[in-house]
């Protein structure tokens, strides 16, 4: 049967493309806890910013209040990592995207090649056959020509 004479890159690139879907699910996985961990520090950094305005009372204790503006600088700072962090993630995954569409399209040129090959092969051996089916039915007409 037919054998295809690139099946090695063939299959080289079917793993290339496994293993960039792979590292294309990490990425996902890595933007999404990035974001997940924004949101969290984001929603903690609300929280505290409305604790802070709901409990101004007639009376300040100093102590707290320094402590609660430090955590606030704290948080803040950390939702400004988290922002970057989470935007590298996204360009990662961008990138990682693209690897893998480029990945499935040279996978996709090679079966392509392997199709046209085959079909070409089929081709071939439909033209031997049919070449062997008029001999064959040349040499038996000639038999009754000759037997007439």
């Amino acid at each position: 049967m037919y054998s295809f004479p690139l099946q090695k890159v063939l299959d080289y690139r079917k793993n290339r493309e496994d293993e960039e879907q792979r590292r294309l699910s990490q990425a996902a996985r890595e933007a999404e806890a990035a974001r997940a961990t924004l949101v969290s520090l984001q929603d903690d950094l609300s929280r505290l910013q409305e604790d802070v305005l709901l409990s101004h009372s007639g009376q300040i204790d100093v102590q707290h209040a320094r402590l609660t503006c430090d955590y606030t600088v704290l948080l803040a700072g950390r939702v400004k990592e988290g922002e970057q962090l989470a935007a590298r993630s996204e360009a990662r995954l961008r990138e990682q995207l693209l690897l893998t569409e480029k990945s499935w399209q040279e996978r996709k040129v090679m079966d392509k090649l392997r199709e046209r090959g085959e079909m070409r092969f089929l081709r071939r051996l439909n033209q031997i056959e049919q070449r062997e089916n008029d001999e064959i039915a040349r040499i038996v007409c000639r038999q009754h020509k000759r037997q007439d």
